[in-house]
């Protein structure tokens, strides 16, 4: 197993190297924010949450372009031969480095470093081009290759690891303009425990070279965030309380608790084992007191000021995956360009908390900004579908789901329904542009129930083979048969779903998830209504079927009207008594009347699912939700008696008795 216990870097204070100043233990210090924009303030720290899981392990944060560009303008130009002035005096930076005992130049900045990778460890610094800039040995490669090659490999974002050279290497190297060779030997303070004298950092020589120690950080950052959840992991773990020290462990300074929010905090915390006190908060871009370490403030600082906030946007979710099927037992996926008019289907989505805060227990919705087509009863509002499908909070990291029914709309065409994630009176989640495309096309009437389509729900039918007769679940809960028109036998009351499950059984359940009834043996395969009415779940071949109505159509002529109380369902027609007229609501929600010249009258609807005559007098059609969405003007204090008839001479009359109350 790799040595993960991890020194804090010794930092070089006012000079270069460390002369003219004593070593400060647990931190690189002074970074200084130069031209960038972002200035680090000591009240954003959250020591319990450095940066986020999804920042932190973003390998496409940074192309090598991007690497080598931000090099390039972090370190400018670089003083190959050493001619500027001294920052420390006694002339050029040449001439201080020959007084001070320094080798002199060529100084190779990490923008034009190359080196040829040493990806195990062992050996001695590898191939490179510092002493000659311009010959770059076989094989070698840049600076910023090296940077990305580690983060595509190890999947650590970019950013963390150009962070980490900067909190690590003394110069430090991401701005040098004149390094010596030697701060390209442990970059990273990688294998670097603090386990010399008086904590300081004692490097294994087998992990000396730029190269490894980009990788082998990556590595270990990598196993960190793999192996934390596993039970043998005894350093630092997330989402709980951890003990962690002030400062190096012979300085005395005790530990404060502090309780992780992200993998990629606690992988930090394993990498540099240390916290800021209040001292070095104070002091953001300086030093605090004896107690105080620096390292991870430095890295959060940094980061700040280089890239903005490392914890990322609050609110932000990704979607793993998104499903349709046509029912909430997920047995099989629906067609996505074919979808008929009025057709309930089930639709998951998994997702992801990738913001750096946590999601409250039943409190994320899923939503939209307007109204949607697809909108059923079942909803919290037509613009919010659901709630998140956990008990437990979703903390960054971890993944969620969320599942609802859905029906689609009557009229016909391809629709694109977006959809985000929100906290009511809290937050809108970012936009990532989640949508699902379904195309609606013309309703072909169902004639069962079966293991492709499972599920019936509140004003589903199922027809038989002359669609005379029909099994529907009405809005109000009734399981019910109706025969030209009218109601004969009643299944049940207070049905949510009519299901015939993978166990052989047709189940009725209501809306708490408890059966009202049951039947099958375990040997049954689908729900059918054959023309002469009966109710029949059907077995297997060879198996027996059980009829479950009692009462059967006794013949099939012509309906010339709609009685009180009396239902037109889709597809299902009126005729006149001579033939030559016919109302028919058809699939795509039209009421509509042919005769011997064609389409004569209808009433322009597309949402259009039954057609009831009712005993105010009103022929109403309404939508396959329970709105109505067209009916005659008229109204009767008492019409018990009324009955629509499509008449001999083509006229569509409702009679109270045998008064005419409405026609067209």
């Amino acid at each position: 197993m790799m040595n993960v216990s991890r020194k804090q870097q010794f930092c070089r204070t006012a000079t270069k190297f460390g002369l003219l100043a004593v070593a400060v233990l647990a931190g690189v210090v002074l970074i200084n924010a130069g031209s960038d924009t972002n200035a680090a303030d000591k009240n954003d720290w959250i020591a319990g949450n450095i940066i986020s899981d999804s920042v932190f392990t973003d390998s496409d944060g940074m192309s090598e372009a991007d690497i080598q560009n931000f090099l390039n303008q972090k370190i400018g130009n670089c003083d190959v031969w050493g001619q500027q002035p001294s920052e420390y005096g006694g002339g050029t930076r040449a001439q201080y480095a020959a007084a001070a005992g320094w080798h002199g130049p060529p100084y190779t900045c990490l923008n034009k470093y190359y080196e040829v990778p040493k990806q195990a460890p062992g050996g001695d610094m590898p191939a490179n081009n510092f002493s000659n800039p311009d010959s770059i040995p076989d094989g070698a490669k840049s600076a910023a290759w090296i940077i990305k090659d580690a983060a595509n490999r190890y999947g650590i974002n970019p950013k963390v690891l150009l962070v980490k050279i900067a909190t690590e290497s003394v110069g430090p190297l991401t701005s040098d303009q004149w390094p010596l060779f030697s701060q390209y030997k442990y970059a990273m303070g990688s294998h670097c425990p603090d386990s010399g004298p008086g904590g300081s950092a004692n490097c294994d020589p087998a992990y000396a070279g730029f190269s490894i120690q980009i990788y082998s950080a990556a590595e270990l950052m990598r196993w960190y965030l793999d192996s934390m959840n596993e039970p043998w992991w005894s350093y630092k773990k997330p989402y709980q309380n951890n003990s962690i020290l002030w400062n190096v462990a012979p300085r005395g300074c005790g530990a404060g608790d502090v309780y992780i929010e992200s993998k990629a905090t606690a992988a930090l915390y394993t990498y540099t084992p240390y916290q800021p006190n209040a001292a070095a908060l104070s002091n953001m871009y300086g030093t605090g007191d004896n107690c105080s370490a620096y390292g991870n403030r430095n890295f959060w600082r940094t980061y700040v000021d280089w890239f903005g906030n490392p914890r990322g946007q609050a609110y932000v979710w990704q979607e793993l995956s998104q499903e349709v099927y046509y029912s909430d037992s997920k047995l099989k996926e629906v067609d996505r360009s074919a979808i008929t008019q009025g057709q309930y289907v089930y639709i998951e989505y998994i997702v992801k908390n990738v913001g750096h805060k946590t999601w409250p227990k039943s409190s994320v919705l899923i939503g939209r900004t307007s109204n949607s087509p697809f909108c059923i009863a079942d909803w919290l509002a037509c613009s919010r579908a659901t709630i998140v499908n956990k008990t437990a909070d979703v903390r960054p990291g971890d993944t969620a789901t969320f599942g609802f029914w859905m029906q689609a709309p009557q009229k016909v065409g391809t629709y694109k329904s977006d959809w985000n994630l929100l906290i009511e009176n809290v937050s809108w989640f970012v936009d990532i542009g989640s949508y699902h495309s379904l195309t609606i096309v013309d309703k072909k009437p169902s004639d069962r129930l079966d293991d492709r389509v499972d599920v019936m729900r509140a004003g589903d039918i199922i027809y038989s083979p002359n669609r005379n007769n029909v099994l529907t679940l009405l809005l109000n809960g009734e399981l019910s048969v109706y025969h030209r028109g009218q109601n004969v036998f009643n299944v049940a009351k207070d049905v949510y779903q009519l299901r015939t499950q993978q166990d052989g059984n047709l189940v009725a359940y209501n809306k708490y998830g408890s059966p009202l009834w049951v039947v099958g043996d375990g040997n049954r395969r689908a729900l059918v209504i054959t023309n002469d009415g009966k109710l029949i779940y059907q077995g297997y071949e060879g198996e027996k079927d059980i009829q479950i109505t009692d009462w059967s159509a006794q013949n099939s002529r012509k309906v010339d009207s709609l009685k009180v109380e009396g239902v037109l369902f889709q597809h299902q027609t009126i005729y006149s008594a001579n033939g030559k007229y016919m109302l028919i609501l058809q699939g795509d929600g039209n009421l509509v009347q042919y005769g011997p010249k064609g389409a004569e009258w209808s009433t322009k609807t597309s949402n259009g699912c039954f057609l009831v005559q009712q005993n105010d007098g009103k022929l109403v059609l309404y939508s396959c939700t329970g709105s109505p969405v067209w009916h005659s003007s008229v109204w009767l204090f008492d019409g018990s008696r009324t009955t629509t008839h499509v008449q001999n001479d083509g006229n569509l009359v409702t009679y109270d008795g045998y008064k005419a109350v409405w026609w067209k």
